[in-house]
């Protein structure tokens, strides 16, 4: 049997969503506003607070407060995965 979940499978499985995404929306993810904005943040503080002022101008969500907090754990725990050395092979395609 395969290794259904190594580099290989991962990366494959990115580039189709990456080139689904830019066939649904007619624009790449890497010229998506909010990509370009992203890309100014250096913190896990900065990425937040972007994030954070997306949902406040947005009248799509009821429970912003929730959906803050569940923003910043996720980047937190994204932020600690990024730095774990068994998962570098995935952080190039993600970046």
């Amino acid at each position: 049997m395969g290794d259904h979940y190594g580099p290989t499978r991962f990366r494959a499985l990115f580039a189709s969503t990456l080139q689904a995404y830019t066939k649904s929306t007619g624009m790449s993810l890497a010229e998506h506003p909010l990509t370009l904005q992203l890309q100014n943040c250096h913190s896990v503080e900065s990425i937040t607070a972007l994030l954070q002022d997306q949902i406040r101008t947005s009248n799509d969500f009821g429970e912003n407060d929730r959906l803050e907090g569940s923003i910043k754990s996720a980047i937190s725990i994204l932020s600690s995965i990024s730095a774990t050395a068994p998962l570098d092979w995935a952080i190039g395609p993600v970046r």
